[in-house]
């Protein structure tokens, strides 16, 4: 498909001039979106080996880290890059997920702060409504009712309440399962609309 022959050409530009951390970074996104975890994590400590500041490269390691599962590093690496973050929804989903399951409630306020500045985007409101699963299923029912607030009514991602009953007080029991923070992978292409790349060869 389409990912896998950018790969392929990355690939190249890369055994052409391996040490382009350019080339290096892009493939790193592209082996990420393609689930090539390991071969990603490579590249970008390659750039960061290199250039430690990189905010392209720590960024996408953060994502890389939430996908394997390590959240308090992804936690750690995407809040030091909490303005990009917050630039694109899934990103900013990415971080919430990271911060909540390890445990790091001191961080939640200020994204949840980003999230209400965003409310009235409609863009915003799929990664609103799976900031609210992810606190609905950490048992945070504080967070979850603030953030549902938010969701519009006629928004298809919303939660539905429990039939019969308001939402307060209780989790919101999801007419169909919401997708999971990266289920079917984020279009890269949204993801780094922002463009978070430093050239070094310029």
């Amino acid at each position: 498909g389409m990912w896998s022959e950018a790969l392929e050409s990355f690939q190249k530009a890369i055994d052409l001039a391996p040490e382009n951390l350019d080339f290096r970074r892009e493939t790193a996104a592209v082996q990420w979106q393609l689930g090539l975890m390991s071969s990603a994590e490579k590249n970008l400590q390659y750039v960061l080996a290199r250039h430690p500041d990189d905010s392209g490269a720590i960024l996408l390691l953060g994502l890389v880290k939430e996908r394997n599962g390590d959240y308090t590093s992804a936690a750690t690496l995407l809040d030091s890059q909490f303005e990009l973050v917050i630039s694109q929804p899934d990103r900013t989903v990415a971080l919430f997920h990271s911060v909540v399951l390890s445990g790091q409630r001191d961080k939640i306020t200020k994204i949840v702060d980003a999230l209400k500045v965003r409310a009235n985007d409609k863009l915003w409101a799929s990664a609103i409504a799976r900031c609210a699963q992810i606190a609905a299923m950490s048992g945070d029912l504080h967070t979850t009712q603030t953030l549902f607030a938010w969701i519009p009514e006629d928004d298809p991602g919303r939660p539905a309440a429990p039939r019969g009953r308001s939402l307060p007080g209780r989790r919101p029991t999801p007419d169909r399962p919401a997708p999971g923070p990266f289920a079917g992978g984020v279009d890269l292409g949204r993801l780094f609309r922002v463009d978070t790349t430093i050239s070094y060869d310029a």
